[in-house]
């Protein structure tokens, strides 16, 4: 067997489904098994996981997660052993299942992959850590009762790309101050009862004690760094200098920042051998410090006008050492090298952004342009910051006149780069900001691309005029239509759509699209303004666009009225703009009468209402799903109203439709008859003719 994976849990039920439903692709795609040890659940825990797997066993609790670990290494069968928590959800296990079925797991004994710990429910702000939790079976174990870890994490270590979303702390404010209650409970217990204490409890203590009381924390980080240097115990030490350094960076406390950082590089060499990520975190926290110093203009001497350039240097030293890991260099003693990714790569936008303001405020932009195409993440554009980003990129590039450099950094990315500049696409409309510059450059980059230049010059036009209409029809005549984000566009500006309604271009496809990347998609639809369409080919146009929007939004549950309001109102213009109306197609003729339905509503004259609807129904068939979607929300209405003679009203209507489909049956119209039935059906599932009309019709 090439893997286990295993578990302690404990009253999981909110998270445990959806835990073991993300690892099930490993659990069937390679050799592996599953073990979970429950130790005391009350709720639902042990059936859910059950669902999962047989090997579920209780383990009597003894204030050890060490102990409650190696219960399921001791079940464990697999040339290598994994454990996650409850709490803990994949977004992806591919790399994991590659790592095996490649054969590649034969050449490494250890493994891991990022948690993604989230603060708080709105899952926007959280922070990486590269965890070991996986590791080849010769004779491991789990050590110490809080914050378990393996005693014999051995090199070489596969570094995977996937990364399990961690939801421990966003349901209950106070969970985390429990948790790190209990933990130092029992960190103390085993203190007071060990008479040599490791120097890692030490550190254990400091950080749980770190979440909720700053005086016993610094208590325990000032012996326990004398602790370290009297049992020559390094690795924890130099954990604690990080520690003692994000203490700080959280505070604001700039200059002990420095102090701390001063002290930690003149350490000796033999007592910091290979400690590539404090390395990296110190000098990320120190350039961000002396900047920050600078930034404020603070009358202290290390913040004058020399912070910048030693930010600067700071920050190359940063991006040195992001170079040497990706490239692989993680086999380390240093405790925090699996932390990396919470100094280096979620931090790192954030990083370059600093780095080339400082390089533009001294003049230094071959340095910028130079560091520009290191960064090789897709996250880095998933980031509020991204305009930030590229006006700095911008300037950098203006002042170097390589422009080539960007290009660079965009072909590393691959795809990304398009991504990159639909996002900018994006805000720019959204925020109505003039970037004419950040145009003119990307226009450079994207020369051969003719879709992206195209849209380029579409904009440029947008903020020069005010008006991108001209531009978006000739866009159309070369072939363009297809693209999906025009539609928005040219919604947003009231531009005649109609060139852009072929029959080979899928509206609903394009809409949905628009809806699923602009939040005012809806509110766009509902204010283009059909009184700019002079023709009755564009009203036509603007009667399809209207309808689409609805039916998108009926499958959204969105309350429709807005965009049936133009659609009436699309309806109403086309009549105006011919003379025979028996020459009007019923699409716009049943548009038209969508205006006596909005007025009966609004006086609450539901009998009218229902006989309105009653006679667009019959005019325009097409309107089936809109009728459905209003009779649904009137019936609420009435509900909510307690208007029950109202409510026969729309009864009348049912028992109208219903004896059409007896009278099709009667007539041997069976055809007509089911499919009139079925539309029915999905107005009034509940009622209980349905069920009668079937019988009928099958006799």
């Amino acid at each position: 067997m090439q893997l286990s994976i295993g578990m302690i849990v404990k009253n999981e039920e909110k998270y445990l489904d959806r835990c073991l439903a993300a690892i099930k692709p490993i659990l069937d795609s390679i050799d592996s098994e599953l073990i979970i040890a429950d130790t005391g659940s009350t709720d639902s825990t042990v059936e859910i996981a059950k669902k999962y797997t047989d090997n579920v066993f209780h383990f009597e609790w003894i204030n050890d997660f060490a102990a409650a670990r190696n219960s399921t290494l001791d079940r464990a069968k697999g040339e290598w052993y994994m454990f996650l928590d409850a709490d803990e959800i994949f977004k992806s296990c591919n790399d994991i299942i590659h790592f095996f079925k490649s054969g590649e797991y034969k050449k490494y004994r250890s493994a891991r992959y990022t948690i993604r710990n989230y603060d708080n429910s709105d899952m926007k702000h959280y922070s990486d850590v590269l965890s070991p939790r996986m590791i080849r079976m010769d004779g491991t174990r789990f050590e110490y009762t809080v914050h378990e870890t393996f005693q014999n994490f051995q090199a070489p270590t596969k570094i995977l790309d996937d990364i399990a979303d961690h939801f421990g702390y966003i349901s209950d404010g106070d969970l985390q101050k429990r948790k790190s209650e209990r933990n130092t409970k029992l960190l103390e217990e085993r203190l007071k009862s060990e008479p040599n204490p490791p120097a890692l409890l030490y550190l254990q203590l400091y950080q749980s004690y770190n979440l909720y009381i700053d005086e016993k924390a610094d208590y325990y980080m000032d012996i326990g760094m004398k602790k370290c240097r009297e049992l020559k115990n390094y690795t924890v030490l130099i954990a604690f200098y990080g520690e003692k350094a994000a203490s700080y960076f959280r505070k604001n406390k700039w200059d002990e920042i420095i102090e701390i950082a001063e002290e930690y590089f003149n350490l000796p060499e033999d007592i910091k051998p290979g400690t590539l990520g404090t390395d990296a975190e110190m000098h990320l926290l120190r350039a961000v410090a002396f900047k920050a110093l600078r930034r404020n203009d603070e009358a202290i001497t290390i913040g004058g006008p020399g912070a910048v350039f030693k930010a600067i240097t700071d920050y190359l030293e940063f991006f040195r050492i992001y170079k040497s890991i990706e490239n692989g260099k993680l086999q380390s003693p240093d405790m925090l090298v699996y932390c990396f990714a919470v100094a280096v790569r979620h931090n790192l936008a954030n990083a370059l952004i600093e780095l080339l303001e400082c390089c533009i405020e001294t003049k230094k932009y071959q340095i910028a342009a130079q560091n520009l195409k290191i960064v090789k993440i897709p996250e880095l554009y998933d980031r509020p910051n991204i305009k930030e980003l590229m006006r700095e990129e911008f300037l950098v590039m203006t002042n170097t006149g390589t422009y080539n450099r960007a290009g660079q950094l965009y072909e590393q990315l691959n795809d990304e780069g398009r991504l990159l500049l639909q996002a900018f696409v994006r805000s720019s409309i959204e925020t109505n900001e003039n970037p004419l510059e950040e145009i003119a450059y990307f226009k450079k980059l994207y020369k051969n691309d003719p879709m992206l230049s195209a849209l380029l010059n579409m904009l440029e036009e947008h903020f020069k005029t005010g008006n991108a209409g001209a531009l978006m029809h000739k866009m159309i005549a070369d072939g363009y239509g297809a693209y999906y984000e025009l539609l928005y566009f040219m919604l947003k500006e009231s531009v005649d759509i109609t060139p852009l309604l072929r029959d080979t271009f899928d509206l609903h496809a394009a809409a949905v699209f628009c809806r699923n990347l602009f939040d005012d998609m809806y509110d766009t639809a509902a204010a283009y303004d059909v009184d700019k369409q002079t023709s009755p080919q564009a009203l036509l146009s603007a009667l399809r666009v209207f309808e689409t929007i609805m039916q998108i939004m009926i499958e959204a549950g969105k309350d429709i009225s807005a965009v049936m309001a133009a659609w009436a109102k699309a309806g109403s213009r086309f009549c105006e703009t011919v003379e025979d109306l028996d020459s009007v197609p019923a699409q716009a003729l049943g548009a038209a009468m969508a205006n006596n339905i909005i007025a009966a509503r609004k006086q609450k004259n539901y009998k009218v209402c229902a006989a309105a609807m009653k006679l667009l129904l019959k005019t325009y068939p097409a309107a089936k799903p809109i009728i459905a979607a209003l009779t649904k929300e009137i019936n609420k209405e009435l509900a909510d109203t307690n208007k029950p003679r109202q409510v026969t009203e729309m009864d009348i209507l049912a028992k109208t439709v219903k004896e059409n489909i007896k009278q099709l049956i009667d007539n041997g119209e069976f055809q007509q008859a089911s499919q009139l039935l079925d539309e029915y059906a999905g107005i009034a599932p509940n009622d209980p003719e349905i069920s009668e009309l079937k019988l009928k019709m099958a006799q």
